[in-house]
This record gives C-alpha cells, sequence and structure tokens, in this order.
C-alpha cells in the first residue's frame, strides 16, 4: 500500500467529495476512484458510501481511518526527523564557556555530539564570565557555559547546576585532611586566587567583605590552569568551582575541602543563549544535548 493511496483516502475523508479531493490533490477523478477501489478490494469491504450527497464512511472505513490517519502522521514525524538529521550534515557551533567546564563537561559533550554528526565542527573558546556574556551579546557564541554569572537582558539562562567553591589543595598540604574550612581558616595561607574576570572571584570577594576579612591571596592568576597547578605543586591552595579540579581530585594529585559560607555552596553553572536569537540548527541540537548532559558538570 503507497502512502500516496493513504493520502488519496484522508482527503476524501475531510472533503466528502472524490471530486473536491481530487482537485486539492490534482489527480484525475477517476484514478483516485480507481485507487479507493484497490483499497477496498484489499480489505475486501466497501470503505465509503456513495450518496448524492456525497461519500461518507462505512462502519468498516471509519474503523481503517483511524489507522491510516496515524500511518501518515507517523510517516510525516519520521520524515521531519530524517530533514533534521540531513540538516545536521555540516554546520559550525560556537561555543564560550569558563574554563573548569571545558574539559569534563563541554568536550565529553562534543565527542558524543560528533559520534552522531561527524561533520559538525566546533570552534571552543575558555574565557572568563564577563567575555561570556559579552561573545553571547555580540553573537561570537552561539552557546555560553558561565559560572554564577550576573543577570543580563540580553541573555537567556536555559538551564542551571548549583556547584559549591572549595579550597584545592595538594594531598600533603597542612589543611588537606580538613573537612570544611571557614574564610577565617584561610587567613595566613598562601592562597592563587583567580581574577576579577571570573565569576568565582566576584564571589569570593563579596564573601570575604560581609565576613570583614581581606583576601590574603600570594598570586592572581588568569586561568583555573595556573591556580590548579600552584595548589598541585604545594606552593599553597587555590579556591575554584568544585567541577573545576574534579578530574585531579579523581586521580588523587589534589583534595577539595568545602567552604562554610552559605553564599560559597550555592553558586551555579549557568547554560546560556542570547535572548531572541534563532540559533543555527546544529546548535540547537547541540544546546539540547548539552541541558540533558548538565550532570557531567
Amino acid at each position: 500500500m503507497q502512502l500516496s493511496t493513504l493520502s488519496q483516502f484522508l482527503e476524501i475523508v475531510r472533503t466528502g467529495s472524490v471530486r473536491q479531493a481530487s482537485e486539492h490533490l490534482n489527480i484525475a477523478p477517476s484514478a483516485m476512484s480507481r485507487q479507493i477501489a484497490n483499497l477496498e478490494h484489499l480489505f475486501g469491504a466497501k470503505l465509503f458510501e456513495r450518496k448524492a450527497s456525497g461519500m461518507s464512511l462505512t462502519a468498516e472505513g471509519t474503523a481503517f481511518f483511524k489507522y491510516a490517519e496515524r500511518t501518515v502522521r507517523d510517516i510525516d514525524l519520521a520524515r521531519s526527523e530524517i530533514d533534521e538529521i540531513r540538516g545536521l550534515r555540516r554546520g559550525r557551533v560556537r561555543v564560550y564557556s569558563v574554563e573548569g567546564a571545558v574539559v569534563g563537561y563541554l568536550f565529553s559533550t562534543i565527542a558524543e555530539f560528533r559520534g552522531k554528526y561527524p561533520a559538525v565542527t566546533f570552534e571552543v573558546v575558555a574565557a572568563g564570565n564577563d567575555r561570556v556574556i559579552e561573545a553571547l551579546v555580540t553573537d561570537d557564541a552561539d552557546i555560553g557555559v558561565g559560572f554564577n554569572p550576573s543577570p543580563n537582558i540580553d541573555v537567556r539562562v536555559v538551564a542551571k547546576q548549583r556547584k559549591e567553591i572549595v579550597v584545592v589543595a595538594s594531598p600533603y598540604h597542612p589543611l588537606a585532611g580538613r573537612r570544611e574550612l571557614s574564610l577565617q581558616d584561610l587567613q595566613k595561607v598562601e592562597i592563587a586566587m583567580l581574577d576579577a574576570s571570573f565569576g568565582t572571584r566576584h564571589l569570593l570577594d563579596r564573601a570575604f567583605r560581609d565576613a570583614e576579612l581581606s583576601i590574603p591571596f600570594a598570586v592572581t592568576v588568569n586561568a583555573i590552569e595556573m591556580a590548579k597547578a600552584f595548589a598541585k605543586r604545594n606552593y599553597g591552595i587555590a579556591i575554584l568551582p568544585a567541577f573545576a579540579a574534579r578530574p585531579e581530585c579523581e586521580r588523587g594529585e589534589l583534595v577539595a575541602i568545602p567552604l562554610s559560607e552559605a553564599n560559597l555552596k550555592r553558586a551555579t553553572v549557568a547554560l546560556c543563549v542570547r535572548r531572541g536569537r534563532e540559533l543555527p540548527r546544529a546548535a540547537v541540537a547541540f544546546l539540547k544535548l548539552l541541558q540533558q548532559r548538565t550532570s557531567l558538570l
């Protein structure tokens, strides 16, 4: 049975007339009548009552109608999905992300996505929080991953996940065995502090200020990898989002110690796009996968 036959059957049901259906589908009435006759022969039952007022379904025709309608609808859905896949035969997705989310979250999701759509390429830029938001607003990025970003009227958060800020230290550091630390505990400790382009730094500045404490940092760095290297070599500690040091902690190269301040436990990773922008098809598909994989953070 051909799809065109089902479409003709459904159009006759809709219009109640072979003539009107033939005009809508641009098919000769005689050809359409033959198709219906073939259907009736196939099922060994009359599907229509032919009346002066038009065509109406018999009981058998009504039973067949449900399945014909469902089949055509399923075919349309399949066609739509195939067209979407074909639309991803090529494409480029531009992502700006805070550095800590690149390795464990973005790269693994990109690898999964390219397993399905190998012709789609990616441009990934690790940047501070402010630059991530700026890239979205100026359309330099299709998708942004920020850490506790400040609200922006031009940016829409499509998904977020809470991730605390922790002290990161060598297993040999004197503080490594602590279950929790306060900001007061860090007053005489050497710290590699992220610079002001990072959302982490804004949160820490506010937390130290609220606690009426100074920030006792030894060095300011503009990359998470430098902060982790400082801690791994036991020059001191770093204060980072927990997800940023997860690989090193899993390998035993670093330990992560929670901070007691409530505001530092409620920070969030935010998946963002520019409000009102229609993204390329490849970016839309990748964004959906990123939303499903936020647990990787």
